[in-house]
């Protein structure tokens, strides 16, 4: 069965494997989705907070023509909040730090000159015609954020900064979608493992190692398996396969009638191929709350398939949209000969400060892992829906 691009996204997004939630500690949450609503601790800052360098003063001093003011104490930052003893004088503060007690106004050391008299160190304000305002430089307690606020929302996909922002506000364990056991399947003796030299008609199993990396991305851990081209050997196997995994996906192996062996083993078959000029190979099935993929061992597949179906399935099945597509505009005209085709453009990304430009690469050369090093991403553009012309943008996919 072919289903369009639109139908397979329609088809996959609402099959999707059910997972509970966990707690885990924060730094193992790198990749993982979030699965609660995230509040302020306290308010941010938690005092009112001098925005740069300079001396605290109370405003009412300075309307009444004060601009000279001994300094009687340093406030330091991330250090205990002091007090103005006199509202005529002023307080050095460092920028981060606490506004005094007793003061509202700060201003900065671009407008004073510091004198030193009898060994107490005055300032005079005054330079480059400063004009100040009340509470100036000041930013008041709670204004980032206020306490109970909401700073992170269940559906984030956790990285490095919601990991430091989970610190800051004392959560050291994190609720998070469980991850689907997963396993890589490649079958067949055409494909070796690293160590080994392959002959003239095999290839390494890179398609497995670049598919468990990509996964990684969100916290998957795939265990890899390897089957020979045997019938009886890969029915058995994967019969026990399926009582032990969540989410199976396969590197080649279906002009080997992989489909039929799981259908015999309960999977019910929901797409075969997708009408696109790439790599229009690609099964979905399912069983339970199981989720069976394969796609093409061809570098070309594994990228695009991968980058346009497999990963954004993660994503809904851990609980959130996967990111938008960036889009650019194509600065060399391609010919689209089949309107039933959605077509996928291998393109190398050029970005000016002014533009990001694409440039269409030939699929016939591409499809090696060296030679891809040379594309930056995958264009889509349906010429049903799209009027092609000079300039005009499309979606890209990254792998």
């Amino acid at each position: 069965m072919t289903l369009t691009v639109e139908e397979t996204l329609q088809t996959i997004f609402a099959q999707t494997i059910q997972v509970e939630n966990v707690l885990i500690p924060i730094h193992e949450a790198k990749g993982r989705v979030l699965q609660e609503d995230i509040s302020q601790d306290r308010n941010l800052p938690p005092i009112d907070t001098a925005l740069m360098e300079g001396i605290a003063i109370q405003y009412q001093a300075w309307q009444q023509g004060n601009r000279a003011f001994k300094i009687e104490n340093i406030q330091e930052a991330n250090s205990p909040q002091i007090a103005l003893s006199n509202p005529y004088q002023a307080i050095r503060v460092k920028e981060g730090a606490a506004v005094p007690q007793n003061t509202d106004t700060i201003i900065p050391f671009a407008h004073i000159r510091l004198d030193t008299i009898s060994t107490q160190e005055w300032a005079t304000v005054g330079l480059n015609n400063l004009t100040l305002s009340f509470q100036e430089n000041i930013i008041k307690q709670g204004h980032w954020a206020a306490q109970a606020s909401i700073v992170l929302k269940k559906g984030t996909h956790i990285d490095n900064a919601e990991i430091a922002l989970l610190a800051s506000v004392g959560k050291g364990f994190v609720k998070v979608s469980q991850i689907p056991k997963t396993v890589i399947i490649s079958i067949g003796e055409n494909w070796v493992d690293i160590g080994a030299t392959p002959t003239y008609y095999q290839a390494r199993r890179a398609s497995t190692y670049a598919l468990q990396a990509a996964l990684e991305t969100l916290a998957l851990q795939p265990e890899i398996l390897l089957l020979p081209d045997n019938e009886d050997f890969i029915t058995r196997r994967l019969t026990e396969t399926l009582q032990h995994y969540d989410f199976l996906i396969f590197l080649g192996g279906f002009e080997k009638n992989i489909s039929a062996i799981l259908e015999k083993l309960g999977v019910h078959t929901l797409c075969k191929q997708i009408a696109q000029n790439i790599a229009p190979d690609f099964y979905f099935g399912r069983k339970n709350n199981q989720t069976i993929m394969g796609i093409s061992q061809s570098p070309l597949a594994l990228y695009l398939n991968t980058a346009k179906y497999i990963i954004p399935y993660l994503y809904h099945t851990l609980g959130t949209p996967p990111p938008p597509p960036q889009y650019a505009p194509l600065n060399n005209p391609i010919a689209l000969s089949n309107p039933s085709l959605t077509y996928f453009v291998p393109v190398s990304i050029a970005q000016t400060p002014q533009d990001t430009t694409a440039t269409p690469m030939p699929i016939q050369a591409l499809d090696n892992f060296v030679n891809l090093l040379k594309i930056d991403a995958f264009m889509e553009i349906n010429p049903k829906n799209a009027k092609i012309q000079p300039g005009q943008k499309f979606p890209l996919y990254r792998f």
